[in-house]
């Protein structure tokens, strides 16, 4: 995959909620995607488990 090819996919892993395979697809392409990198990695979620926890928890909630 060329440069373009790499960040339409990690565009593509983040808008459809995979942040954990685009976190992976990130670090697996860095140095091909370059610049670019930082200013995904930035666009990502930063989710924790007691986040994830707190969001479960008040879903349920009526």
């Amino acid at each position: 995959m060329n440069k373009d090819e790499l960040i339409k996919q990690a565009k593509d892993l983040i808008s459809k909620g995979n942040i954990e395979k685009a976190k992976s697809f990130l670090e697996e392409h860095k140095d091909e995607i370059g610049e670019q990198y930082d200013k995904l990695r930035k666009s990502l979620p930063d989710l924790n488990i007691d986040d994830l926890a707190g969001q479960v928890k008040g879903f349920f909630k009526k």
